[in-house]
């Protein structure tokens, strides 16, 4: 493995474990289904990026191991938000379980929350393996010969990470059983669909083919609406 990934899934992994371990700690308990069900979650996304696309793109995981040169400024607080925000609401969600206890059991709303995450996380990665240019933040590979992508998920919306993302922040909530966390799932959708249009209009302006694929691909992230 290159060394580079090495470190970057060394980050990567040192990083969830930080997380899932402070979000425990400030529950103050570990029989918590949701923190459980939370971290499952987390450690599987991590090993579909590593051992589903790592294997057909390790250069877009190199690419995603940092910044590269031509990066869209405006784009990279919005892509820090999508990426901690997350990891935000599992600390909320575990200072609000030290604070008011552990939430009713109500086992068919965390098992469709499960679904629902999962389902963002499988989207996302389906556009990550139809995309090798699928960047942390918008700017034209031109080192990496950018070109438009069009297959896979990519013929239903333009943008289906996005859309993965969306699912993924409706679900969480479910999952850790949270009121608290509502909010700031809220907040990051708003911040999707912003980020969204931004990307839109970057790309229609900088990348060659994309004003064309979006003439055949109405959708920017849910078919038939918008």
């Amino acid at each position: 493995m290159d060394p580079r990934l090495r470190r970057y899934l060394l980050r990567q992994i040192t990083f969830v474990t930080f997380s899932v371990a402070l979000m425990f700690l400030l529950a103050g308990r570990l029989d918590w289904l949701g923190g459980w069900l939370v971290t499952a979650i987390q450690v599987g996304s991590l090993a579909a990026q590593w051992l589903i696309v790592g294997r057909r793109h390790p250069d877009l995981l190199l690419e995603r191991s940092g910044l590269g040169a031509g990066v869209e400024h405006g784009d990279i607080p919005l892509a820090l938000g999508m990426a901690y925000g997350p990891f935000v609401a599992m600390l909320i969600a575990g200072l609000e379980v030290r604070l008011q206890g552990l939430p009713e059991a109500i086992l068919i709303v965390a098992i469709a929350g499960v679904a629902v995450a999962v389902a963002g996380i499988a989207v996302t990665v389906s556009a990550m393996l139809a995309n090798r240019f699928f960047g942390p933040v918008v700017r034209i590979q031109s080192d990496r010969g950018h070109e438009v992508a069009s297959d896979g998920p990519y013929a239903v919306v333009r943008h289906p990470g996005y859309a993965g993302a969306i699912l993924f922040y409706v679900g969480l909530p479910a999952v850790l059983g949270s009121w608290w966390s509502v909010p700031i799932m809220a907040l990051l959708i708003a911040i999707t669909v912003v980020r969204t249009v931004r990307e839109d209009r970057y790309l229609r302006a900088h990348l060659v083919g994309y004003d064309e694929y979006a003439e055949r691909v109405r959708w920017r992230l849910l078919p038939r609406v918008w």
